[in-house]
């Protein structure tokens, strides 16, 4: 995957997460009529802040490429013989294709989530009891498989930051 598909699936998905995520926080008085989906609320939205602060740190790697490619191209006329650089650009990717792989994940728990908020939302507005409605929610958990995709999205970050790292500490960057 190139540099400027690995941006634009980030910014897809970025644009879906902050939708979904202006749901889901229209929704806090819904989750917060049984217990089973507070919890399960409280635990996605958790994991939304932390993704919103990798989200900023790839919006942050993305900015930086995009200066520093602009730079490199105006001063050698590409990046051929720059050594690193291409390797750092590599992390970089990396770190974009994790960051993508996160939210991914995150919305697939965050549109579960929604559809419970409905369900709970519509049988509330029918009459019924939320004791009742949380108890037809307490099988499906939030944590189904959440470690096999958000690790491998939290490995690709790692790479990327850890190619970072080293070419920062060769000082190539």
């Amino acid at each position: 995957m190139d540099f400027d598909a690995a941006v634009a699936a980030f910014q897809q998905k970025l644009a879906e997460f902050q939708s979904v995520w202006a749901l889901l926080v229209s929704k806090a008085s819904v989750a917060a009529s049984n217990s089973s989906l507070k919890a399960e609320y409280d635990d996605l939205m958790g994991e939304g802040s932390l993704l919103q602060s990798t989200i900023d740190s790839v919006t942050g790697a993305i900015d930086y490429v995009r200066n520093a490619a602009a730079q490199v191209e105006s001063i050698f006329g590409g990046m051929g013989g720059l050594g690193i650089a291409p390797l750092i650009l590599l992390g970089i990717i990396a770190t974009i294709t994790g960051g993508t792989a996160f939210i991914a994940k995150w919305l697939t728990d965050a549109y579960a989530l929604a559809k419970k908020l409905q369900a709970q939302e519509a049988l509330l507005a029918a009459g019924a009891d939320p004791n009742v409605v949380a108890s037809s929610f307490s099988d499906q958990t939030f944590f189904g498989n959440l470690g096999s995709t958000v690790g491998s999205g939290l490995l690709w970050i790692g790479v990327g930051l850890a190619v970072l790292w080293f070419a920062k500490s060769r000082g190539k960057l």
